[in-house]
């Protein structure tokens, strides 16, 4: 949990390259431009939502999954 708490902002980039090395190994596409166009909103889907709430005790960052039921939160600073 703490590894995702400090890297959730390069989720979305690594999704990406995951995505890419599938399609390029498993289909004979040439172009990128369509290999970036099914990738990207792949990634997009699949990656968390951040979203800031504010408490009364401070500012929380809120990540949530497309298929999990765990909200995570991240403290941030004032």
């Amino acid at each position: 949990m703490r590894l995702i708490k400090n890297y959730y902002f390069l989720i979305f980039p690594g999704l990406i390259l995951l995505f890419l090395l599938i399609i390029e190994f498993s289909t004979k596409i040439d172009e990128v431009w369509l290999k970036m166009l099914i990738v990207i909103p792949l990634a997009y889907i699949l990656s968390p939502r951040i979203k800031v709430i504010r408490k009364p005790y401070g500012k929380l960052k809120q990540l949530r999954w497309l298929f999990s039921k765990k909200i995570i939160y991240i403290k941030l600073k004032a």
